[in-house]
């Protein structure tokens, strides 16, 4: 599965894309559900399209291109989805030489959905593709000045959702609505984010971010398949979740997981784990997430160069998701993981990192000093009113 080189030419319309892809994706459906298992018609009309394009190319028509070389891929490697996926993934990677860092993390979109049904039927034997592929995310998931990472995902209005239908094709019928061919594709996505990245505001680097906490979830998933008993599986879950995070170190993937954690009930992964092991993995994830914020991002010696206003959102929603997080635990009268949190809170730097950023904003807070030995609650009690808190949240 080796891809076409992608030559250097100067940047023309892409407007002709959009009709293209549509017609395409019709017809590769259509000969896909006949029987039909080689599509090497589309290679020939999309190589030359791709040499033609100046780099990088449009990741729509990455994806669409991939998916006629992974179809007629398949057949060569039987039942073994294994190396099926692995080969897709390396396919994917060869294609990426001229994308910035979370451009190549965005572009393994349709990996995650082959990692997801991996994991559903062969959980131990996708361990180790996931540990490559969170490596990898961890070399490029880091955002750089200069990085295209703001580009709007969508080709002239094309829909990302159209295109995840060439992927779940095994698993829908034809007249399958968009929505529920993104939920299949996205299986571990709440309905907010699938909404909001298959709009055509959605950003590249918000897609990235998605993809990242998709392999998270699915890597820590695995490990539960791992011989070892309740409390080194615990032990071993918390150093991984803080690994990654450390690694993952793009502020998109963290805004993601904390959306996540903040507006779901739950991470959607009860088919996975069940309900007892993912409200364990939930809570691991909600207190590593609580330590490694201000350390990852918001400490301004660590030498990251990050969005401002991306950086006050993450501030605030850390902010909610510790209220909610506390008063669950009052809820539950658990009065030693409550003291430990509100330990954690009150040395945190977050509130003064917030106070500040208020403050440059050009509003005015006259007791700025008795604002960091509020509690949670209290602390966005009072700067809930403030408008520029209310816009960022």
């Amino acid at each position: 599965m080796q891809p076409p080189i992608c030559k250097p030419r100067p940047q023309s319309h892409l407007e002709f894309l959009k009709p293209l892809l549509n017609d395409s994706i019709k017809q590769l459906l259509i000969q896909y559900r006949s029987g039909r298992t080689n599509f090497s018609d589309f290679d020939s009309i999309f190589t030359r399209i791709l040499n033609d394009l100046p780099e990088p190319p449009p990741l729509e028509l990455v994806w669409f291109y991939s998916a006629t070389r992974f179809f007629s891929s398949k057949l060569a490697f039987r039942d073994d989805s294994v190396r099926l996926t692995s080969s897709f993934f390396q396919l994917l990677v060869s294609f990426s030489d001229s994308f910035s860092g979370v451009k190549k993390v965005a572009l393994l979109s349709p990996v995650v959905y082959q990692l997801s049904r991996l994991v559903n039927s062969r959980r131990r034997d996708a361990l180790s593709l996931l540990e490559g592929i969170v490596s990898y995310i961890s070399m490029y998931c880091v955002e750089e000045p200069g990085d295209d990472d703001d580009d709007v995902l969508m080709v002239s209005g094309f829909s990302f959702g159209d295109l995840s239908r060439v992927w779940v094709v095994d698993e829908v019928e034809d007249n399958c609505r968009v929505e529920d061919c993104l939920e299949i594709f996205m299986p571990f996505v709440s309905e907010t984010l699938r909404k909001e990245m298959d709009s055509e505001s959605c950003r590249v680097g918000y897609l990235a971010g998605i993809v990242a906490s998709q392999v998270f979830l699915l890597s820590l998933c695995s490990r539960f398949d791992l011989e070892l008993s309740r409390s080194e599986l615990e032990k071993d879950l918390r150093e991984s979740v803080l690994q990654m995070i450390s690694g993952f170190h793009c502020c998109y993937f963290f805004d993601v997981i904390l959306k996540m954690l903040l507006l779901e009930p739950y991470l959607h992964l009860t088919s996975l784990l069940g309900p007892e092991d993912e409200a364990i993995l939930t809570e691991i994830i909600t207190e590593a997430v609580m330590k490694s914020a201000e350390k990852l991002f918001l400490n301004p010696g660590n030498g990251a160069s990050q969005r401002s206003l991306h950086l006050e959102n993450i501030a605030i929603k850390w902010l909610f998701l510790f209220d909610k997080t506390m008063a669950s635990l009052r809820r539950n009268k658990d009065q030693e993981k409550t003291s430990r949190y509100m330990s954690m809170f009150t040395n945190s730097r977050i509130p003064y990192h917030l106070i500040n950023w208020v403050i440059s904003q050009g509003e005015v807070i006259r007791d700025a000093d008795a604002l960091r030995n509020l509690t949670p609650t209290s602390f966005i009690g009072k700067l809930l009113p403030l408008s520029l808190i209310d816009r960022s949240c």
